[in-house]
């Protein structure tokens, strides 16, 4: 499925989605509001969730907002349109519902759900630009596939021989000690933090692509062998999920072929499983589990730590981008003495110092941590010339292998910083990889 080779009717693709996934948007608001108030607020309220505004204009403003940007989702198989929907479901939605319950005041919400929304219908309108329907002119070689299997073969062995006996299957409970028990095995060896890092995100991901793309069963395997090593080592639960949700992906896409370019059909299906999956009872231990990663932890997150960051930076001066290294360097304007920004921000919110690390979306620790409102807008900005440039550069590649090699990166950005995205977790070696490699099937 090369670009090169078809046509691509944008506009007819969008008129037959248009209603899917219109009526879809409508459901998962209302699912969300539910999942809010049913579940985050009685079982996480804790947290720091709250339900102080429950007006019917401030609601309906936001129903609103939530529904009207999916109007220019075009469901085509571009890897920003695969992106754009997934920033949606975790970031989009659950925001910008969580700001109209968490303040009183729905004045003090709004311009932020007006930046969430502007930015919003940028991402879901990248495929229509230039750029987007640019491509590269010849095909490049430069870095042979076999390469990316030595690295992985070296990253493998590398975190077998630092870790050794300390590699163990934990269960959920028990993840966050195994990640205290191995920080100093971690620590002693010089980039294992990024090692692991570019495993799960970056290598893991393409290997078992490529394993679908191929019909290779052995590079499958060498992508969830990677994966289950980084989770062995770290307790990452991502490094279990990223592959899970890869292999389904693929499977659907898969078995997807008539609708060739479309992804009319992944909006609806995300939404239809987390309507199954939406059973908030702590009866179960395994339910209250599956509850707590899905619907706190996954989709909740962002509808925590919005307003979280909102408040704390009500009170702390701005970061002007300086929470990225090499711009506090020059600025020295860095507002925190820890220098993970996550745990700092808990710290102020919560009030008492925990080792709580509240990594958030590109969107607030990018955004609302550096300017606010206006932090939003130039981030959302500068993540649509990057949506663009993945366009263009994925153009000549098959889009399905692309978009199920990207999806570690999409659950990242979902989760952290773009800059992070970019560097650690190895988005710009994707970017390397489209550029310069060749995947046959």
């Amino acid at each position: 499925m090369n670009l090169r080779d078809y046509v691509l009717d944008v506009g007819e693709i969008h008129k037959e989605s248009f209603v899917v996934n219109t009526l879809t948007a409508i459901i998962y608001q209302y699912l969300f509001r539910s999942i809010y108030v049913d579940y985050l607020v009685p079982v996480w309220g804790y947290f720091g969730y709250r339900i102080e505004n429950t007006d019917y204009l401030p609601m309906i403003a936001t129903d609103f907002l939530a529904i009207i940007p999916i109007v220019f989702y075009n469901a085509t198989k571009r890897i920003s349109d695969f992106f754009a929907i997934i920033i949606y479901i975790m970031v989009y939605v659950p925001s910008i519902t969580a700001l109209q319950y968490y303040y009183l005041d729905y004045w003090v919400a709004l311009p932020y759900q007006l930046a969430f929304f502007i930015s919003m219908i940028l991402f879901f309108y990248c495929p229509r630009n230039i750029l987007s329907n640019e491509s590269y002119d010849t095909k490049t070689d430069i870095i042979p596939e076999k390469y990316y299997f030595y690295v992985g073969i070296l990253f493998a062995t590398l975190i077998i021989v630092v870790f050794g006996s300390k590699l163990r299957l934990v269960s959920f409970s028990e993840l966050y000690d195994l990640r205290s028990e191995n920080q100093e095995a971690s620590n002693s060896f010089p980039l294992m933090e990024y090692i692991k890092l570019w495993s799960f995100s970056f290598l893991g991901p393409l290997f078992i692509a490529i394993g679908f793309y191929q019909r290779n069963k052995k590079k499958i395997w060498a992508g969830l062998l990677l994966n289950l090593l980084v989770f062995m080592a770290t307790g990452l639960k991502a490094a279990i999920g990223i592959p899970i949700l890869e292999c389904g992906l693929c499977y659907y896409l898969r078995k997807n072929v008539y609708n060739r370019y479309s992804l009319k059909y992944v909006f609806p299906l995300a939404v239809f499983i987390l309507v199954l999956l939406y059973l908030p009872s702590t009866a179960s231990e395994v339910m209250f589990t599956i509850d707590a990663v899905i619907f706190m932890r996954t989709i909740g997150i962002s509808a925590l730590l919005t307003p979280a960051y909102i408040d704390v930076f009500s009170e702390v001066p701005y970061t002007f981008f300086s929470h990225i290294g090499i711009v506090n360097a020059v600025t020295h304007m860095y507002p925190f003495t820890d220098p993970s920004m996550g745990t700092a921000v808990w710290d102020v919110y919560d009030g008492v110092v925990t080792a709580m690390n509240a990594n958030a979306n590109f969107l607030i620790t990018d955004g609302i941590s550096s300017m606010g409102v206006v932090g939003i807008l130039i981030v959302a900005i500068v993540f649509y010339y990057i949506l663009s440039l993945l366009n263009k550069l994925s153009y000549r590649h098959d889009q399905d292998f692309v978009i199920a090699m990207m999806l570690g990166q999409v659950v990242n950005i979902s989760n952290i910083s773009l800059f992070t995205t970019l560097l650690s977790c190895g988005l710009l070696f994707n970017m390397i990889l489209m550029r310069y490699s060749t995947i046959n099937k």
